[in-house]
């Protein structure tokens, strides 16, 4: 099992190498309900990885609000690795966890941009960004909750299968 992160987001995903006697049991089950199964199991590392992304999620202007929102998705099929995902929905988190250096931001759809200094509105056509530094919050919920989340992965698993009393 493992739980990793990317710019993306903050995944759990359980590989067959770490629970060979439940894989065994999932291997009697259509690959289909294999695959819907797994979904569940994973989601229980990521409901409770959600709500220490959102704690750990930077306020204020240049930062996000809390808008961390789950996401169930699954690796490449041909894998068949079930993944639960803790992600941002929002089109900038990568400049936010990633940093950036100086850049020009222009309008996309209007002809100015319009943002507030000392509580008036300043219109312009274009800003140039000095760059900001990265805030890494995925790979710190990672470090710090990775290995409660994949318990409780395994303790769903065992659960499931009545292997735990």
């Amino acid at each position: 099992m493992a739980v990793g992160a990317r710019s993306s987001g903050l995944w759990v995903e359980v590989d067959k190498r770490d629970l060979e006697d439940i894989f065994a049991l999932l291997e009697a089950m259509e690959p289909k309900d294999r695959k819907k199964f797994m979904q569940k199991a994973t989601r229980e590392g990521a409901k409770f990885l959600k709500p220490k992304v959102i704690a750990a999620t930077p306020l204020g202007p240049g930062h996000f609000g809390v808008h961390a929102k789950k996401r169930v998705s699954f690796g490449a099929a041909k894998r068949e690795k079930p993944a639960a995902i803790v992600k941002y929905r929002i089109g900038y988190t990568h400049m936010i966890l990633d940093g950036t250096s100086q850049h020009e931001i222009k309008p996309n759809k209007k002809k100015a941009i319009r943002f507030m200094v000392g509580g008036a509105p300043v219109f312009t056509s274009r800003v140039k960004h000095p760059g900001a530094k990265g805030n890494p919050v995925i790979d710190k919920v990672a470090d710090q909750y990775g290995d409660e989340a994949l318990d409780r992965v395994a303790d769903y698993l065992l659960r499931a299968f009545g292997l735990t009393e």
